[in-house]
């Protein structure tokens, strides 16, 4: 979170309720949804003053987290619906960076580059379309799942769905292995830079309403099974289609190469419109045609 916040929920008859809504001091009959420790409400002059503390004095840093992911979790037993995150993919950014430099080289020898390649264009693949509900049998919390317990697990015709709510503890890299491991889905709602007491409204609209601003109830895919054979396809493709022939390009252009090379000399019209003289062999430049 951006700052850590004063505690504005409590648990009261095992229902989870804010401070705003219950009798001040240790008359609200409250615990700390964390450590148990009974609570006082303390009332401000507005709402917004309104909060928890311990009885005792002491702080629970991890009562916030521990109360929103309760109130996250009902939200979504009660929804059983939500909008998921668009998936896109496009070819990896080293590739793109690859076809670039030798686009570069390639002009730097003033080769006649074929128009089709002249501009790395990167193929694309949705995994996920944008605005798409999702609606689910079932939905479980805290569920033990071999070493990962997610916060949510929502199952539809027999497939699971699993919901992390980010307050100040991201997926870890074991958990990412996981994931990849057993072939499940994650969706992640960031809630890290909340600020203010949300409630029951503010979470429907973060699990139904899209454009969630960053760190206040956006999402995002951690992990989609089908996401890496896509991209490995996306890849493969620009690979066969275009990184491979500029590749070829630049080994036949090299200053060795064109030094061995018979020339055979032939018309070129670059994408600029210009006839130049060029060796179909080793593409060396010999200057420009008239017309």
């Amino acid at each position: 979170m951006s700052k850590v916040l004063k505690n504005p929920y409590g648990l009261r008859h095992g229902v989870l309720v804010t401070a705003d809504c219950v009798e001040r001091g240790l008359a609200c009959g409250c615990t700390c949804p964390e450590c148990g420790e009974r609570l006082i409400a303390n009332h401000g002059t507005v709402v917004k003053q309104r909060y928890f503390s311990h009885e005792s004095g002491a702080e629970c840093e991890a009562a916030y987290e521990t109360a929103l992911h309760m109130l996250a979790k009902e939200v979504l037993a009660e929804q059983r619906r939500i909008l998921l995150p668009p998936l896109s993919l496009s070819v990896t950014r080293q590739l793109m960076q690859e076809a670039r430099q030798k686009l570069q080289t390639l002009r730097s020898r003033l080769v006649a580059i074929p128009a089709e390649i002249t501009d790395p264009i990167s193929p694309t693949a949705q995994v996920v379309r944008t605005g798409h509900y999702q609606q689910f049998d079932q939905v479980d919390v805290e569920v033990h799942l071999k070493e990962v317990i997610p916060d949510v697990v929502m199952r539809v015709a027999g497939r699971k769905l699993l919901v992390e709510i980010f307050v100040t503890h991201a997926v870890t890299d074991a958990k990412m292995r996981w994931l990849e491991e057993n072939s499940l889905p994650m969706i992640e709602f960031n809630f890290s830079a909340a600020d203010r007491t949300i409630g029951k409204d503010d979470l429907k609209r973060a699990f139904l309403q899209p454009r969630r601003p960053l760190g206040n109830g956006n999402s995002k895919w951690v992990h989609h099974p089908k996401a890496k054979k896509e991209q490995n396809r996306l890849d493969d493709e620009f690979r066969a289609t275009y990184l491979d022939r500029l590749d070829a390009l630049v080994k036949a252009s090299d200053p060795q190469a064109r030094a061995a090379c018979e020339h055979d000399q032939v018309a070129v019209v670059g994408v600029d419109g210009v006839r130049r003289s060029m060796c179909r062999k080793c593409w060396k430049f010999f200057g420009r045609l008239p017309g």
